[in-house]
């Protein structure tokens, strides 16, 4: 299943889309603002939007929510806040939110014109991870980088080329998480952009 040359139904060969060429995914052509989070609501300006992502779709208990928050990075008008608790059960939990840069959820989109993930993150202190998952098909383990949410807003500025291994050619979404250690946390995002 992860080598086919070729799809034959009845005696006949069936065409199949080709979703391992960067030409078969739409291309990102709106501005670089993912998010502004100003309309005092969670909307992005491209894509499917936010939603909530945890390790409970792999067996482990761990909880998260989301919602807009009044006072935004640098004075503005509002904020993502992204708060759970991180539970035992899992191997390697997490809880947070995950941006589809797609009309659907896991859509690939063409992303290889973007350079960098920039983004305004507030929190407990505690590291998160960014998750970029992308490539032909959805991958077992999604591609890392670490940063810390203190408690003043402060700017998260991550080069694509950090994210080993991914193809922003075909990137399906981008999750902001919180990890190891257990227990409760909470994070507010701003001004989420793809330059």
């Amino acid at each position: 299943s992860r080598a086919i040359a070729g799809i034959w139904k009845n005696g006949h060969a069936v065409a199949r889309p080709r979703m391992d060429r960067a030409a078969a995914a739409p291309v990102i052509s709106e501005g670089a603002l993912v998010a502004d989070f100003e309309d005092g609501g969670t909307g992005v300006r491209f894509g499917h939007g936010w939603q909530v992502t945890t390790d409970a779709m792999a067996g482990g208990k761990s909880e998260a929510a989301q919602e807009w928050s009044a006072g935004g990075a640098g004075g503005s008008r509002g904020a993502l806040r992204v708060s759970g608790e991180i539970r035992p059960g899992f191997a390697f939990p997490w809880a947070g939110t995950m941006f589809h840069p797609g009309a659907q959820p896991m859509q690939p989109v063409d992303a290889s014109a973007r350079s960098e993930l920039v983004f305004q993150a507030r929190g407990d202190g505690r590291s998160y991870q960014v998750m970029l998952f992308s490539g032909p098909s959805m991958p077992s383990m999604p591609s890392m980088q670490s940063f810390t949410a203190g408690p003043e807003w402060s700017e998260v500025r991550i080069p694509l080329s950090a994210f080993a291994g991914a193809d922003p050619a075909t990137l399906r979404a981008v999750a902001i998480t919180a990890g190891l250690p257990e227990g409760a946390f909470e994070l507010l995002i701003d001004q989420v952009e793809l330059r």
